[in-house]
């Protein structure tokens, strides 16, 4: 078991991308967007912004669920996101 990370959510993201799970032009490039922000806020020490851009990807998860991203897809990238949330 490891601590979930921004990096392991990112990979988790390409990895759906890559298998198929996640489709759209967009969908995978604006949600990287978002964890990039999430981030640079994270870096600069703004947790609570940092916490906002997480809540903000989960609810584009599940905006984008069913139709560009499979409900296993998102209820794992909801998840992971989740934890980051309980692990500032």
């Amino acid at each position: 078991f490891s601590l979930p990370s921004n990096d392991h959510l990112e990979e988790l993201v390409r990895y759906y991308d890559a298998n198929g799970m996640i489709t759209g032009k967009n969908t995978t490039r604006i949600l990287l967007d978002r964890l990039e922000r999430a981030r640079r806020f994270q870096e600069d020490g703004k947790q609570s912004a940092y916490m906002a851009q997480l809540q903000a990807f989960i609810n584009q998860v599940y905006g984008f669920s069913p139709r560009f991203i499979t409900q296993e897809a998102a209820d794992s990238l909801s998840f992971e996101a989740t934890l980051l949330l309980s692990f500032p």
